[in-house]
C-alpha cells in the first residue's frame, strides 16, 4: 500500500503504510514529508544498499545543507551506477551545487 500512496502523492499515508520498513521507497516518502532525520535513519538501516539508496542519502544531504554527505553519497551512487551522474546533473535537488568545482568534477 505504501507504494500506491506514494504514487498517488499521499506521502503522509505512505509513511504510515511503510511503518518501520527499511527501504528506498519508505525513505522517499519520509523525504517528501520533510522528515529528513527519519529518512537518513531508514536509508542507513537498509541491509543491502544500492545506488538509489546512496542517491537518496545525497538528496537528504542536499536538503539539510550537508555538502559532505552530498559528495560522499553521490560518489557511492555513481560508483555503483554511472547513470546516477547524469541524473544528479539534471536533478533540481542539486542545482545549488552546480557552481561547485568538486561537485561538477564528480558528476562529469
Amino acid at each position: 500500500m505504501g507504494l500506491l500512496y506514494l504514487m498517488e502523492g499521499d506521502y503522509n499515508q505512505a509513511v504510515d503504510a511503510y511503518g518501520n520498513t527499511k527501504s528506498n521507497n519508505a525513505a522517499l516518502s519520509q523525504i517528501l514529508t520533510k522528515n529528513y532525520n527519519a529518512a537518513d535513519i531508514t536509508l542507513k538501516a537498509i541491509k543491502n544498499p544500492d545506488a538509489l539508496t546512496y542517491y537518496l542519502l545525497a538528496v537528504v544531504g542536499s536538503r539539510t545543507n550537508n555538502f559532505n554527505d552530498v559528495m560522499t553519497n553521490l560518489r557511492s551512487a555513481i560508483t555503483m551506477d554511472k547513470t546516477m551522474a547524469t541524473r544528479a546533473l539534471n536533478d533540481l535537488e542539486f542545482v545549488k551545487y552546480r557552481t561547485n568545482q568538486d561537485f561538477m568534477a564528480l558528476i562529469k
